[in-house]
């Protein structure tokens, strides 16, 4: 708590040298692991920021992503779930249109529907019952577009308009941003989690860090 608390009194310090204000409204801490989540429900109302009192809570949304204290991708999966359930409800008319061309069909199923699915899916997974219900949200998209009923195969149906399941592209995504982080500087923060990451599977042999690379 001590830690922490200098650490915001140096970020404080740093704003106010350049004339910036925090908005502490849009500000929390959470703790990751059932440990820390118990500091930090017994540290609420010792961090403060001058005179205002910074908020516990048990959940963070960073760019569009919620961070669970408990370390699981559950909430977030709900949270894409429901959003995605309202966009395609919204667009569905659009998607069943005859009137418009499969090709613009789908092309408004990719920038408003699967955009919203696949947002920072390159660090997260759901559940096996989350991504079933995921997929059965774009297999629901896909036959709107093609107007098949549902006995249609959906492997047929998903290959007739060049689209793969979202488990896989979540996949490819994860492996090209692993691949992105391997060649990072040891310096920058993903490397350097990914290096701690394998220290500690590796049952902490070795020299925890990125690979030293020289990408960006």
């Amino acid at each position: 708590a001590a830690r922490l608390q200098q650490l915001i009194d140096a970020a404080r310090a740093y704003l106010e040298r350049w004339g910036l204000r925090a908005n502490i409204a849009k500000c929390a801490v959470v703790g990751f692991g059932p440990a820390a989540r118990q500091q930090a429900g017994a540290g609420e109302g010792e961090w403060r920021w001058g005179s205002e009192r910074v908020p516990v809570a048990d959940r963070y949304k960073y760019l569009g992503v919620v961070l669970h204290g408990s370390c699981t991708w559950e909430e977030h999966a709900k949270s894409v779930l429901a959003k995605g359930r309202g966009v395609l409800a919204k667009f569905l008319p659009y998607l069943r249109a005859s009137g418009l061309s499969r090709h613009v069909r789908l092309c408004i199923y990719k920038q408003y529907v699967l955009l919203v699915l696949e947002h920072g899916m390159e660090v997260w997974w759901p559940s096996g019952a989350l991504s079933t219900q995921l997929e059965r949200l774009q297999s629901g998209a896909v036959r709107a577009i093609l107007g098949c009923f549902r006995g249609t195969a959906l492997v047929a149906a998903r290959a007739e308009l060049g689209l793969e399941t979202l488990d896989v592209r979540r996949q490819r995504a994860r492996l090209r941003w692993c691949g992105k982080v391997k060649g990072m500087p040891s310096n920058r923060l993903p490397a350097h989690v990914l290096g701690a990451v394998a220290h500690e599977r590796a049952g902490g042999t070795g020299q925890a860090g990125g690979s030293g690379g020289g990408g960006r």
